[in-house]
């Protein structure tokens, strides 16, 4: 890729980017400070606990599935998030390549397979969110429909139009 390109590219996303983080950053600014840097040894635990170890979508019972598809899917990104920053520094240089993970290095290549392994669960992954969020919106609206059936056999009108008013909201947020 041409370098000036790339440098455009990287400058717009860039500015973009950074003018978003100036918002944000605003915001947080007006918020009441606080020490972060206390217990620095604990956050620092949690940190990996809880944000790399996906601890809390793992470790719940009843969203245990679901929360192991999404740190897969967590951890195949961060693996990705690697090849981008070799597309990005191949975009300035031919054959570049982050220390340790070219073709010279046995990490290179096990990264290389890992990188394989993780794209394609990522995909898989991503199909399996699909399926279960279709699944769960055709039960709903499946519970929905059938609901609607006994509407004929209730005499009280007002009562029918305030349920038939609450179904319907939430019929529509689902869709």
């Amino acid at each position: 890729m041409n370098p000036l390109l790339m440098s455009i590219l990287l400058i717009v996303a860039l500015t973009v980017f950074g003018r978003a983080m100036i918002r944000k950053i605003r915001l947080l600014s007006a918020l009441e400070p606080t020490d972060r840097i206390n217990h620095l040894k604990e956050r620092l635990k949690n940190m990996v606990i809880l944000a790399i170890g996906q601890k809390r979508l793992v470790g719940r019972a009843k969203e245990r599935s679901s929360g192991i598809v999404h740190a897969f899917i967590f951890w195949g990104f961060c693996v990705l998030l690697i090849r981008s920053l070799n597309l990005y520094g191949q975009g300035f240089q031919e054959g570049f390549h982050l220390p340790f993970l070219g073709d010279n290095y046995l990490l290179g290549y096990l990264y290389i397979a890992l990188k394989d392994i993780m794209e394609g669960d990522c995909l898989i992954d991503d199909h399996l969110g699909n399926f279960s969020s279709i699944r769960s919106k055709t039960k709903t609206i499946a519970r929905y429909l059938r609901s609607l059936s006994g509407f004929g056999v209730d005499r009280d009108f007002d009562g029918v139009r305030s349920i038939a008013r609450r179904r319907t909201v939430q019929f529509n947020s689902i869709l």
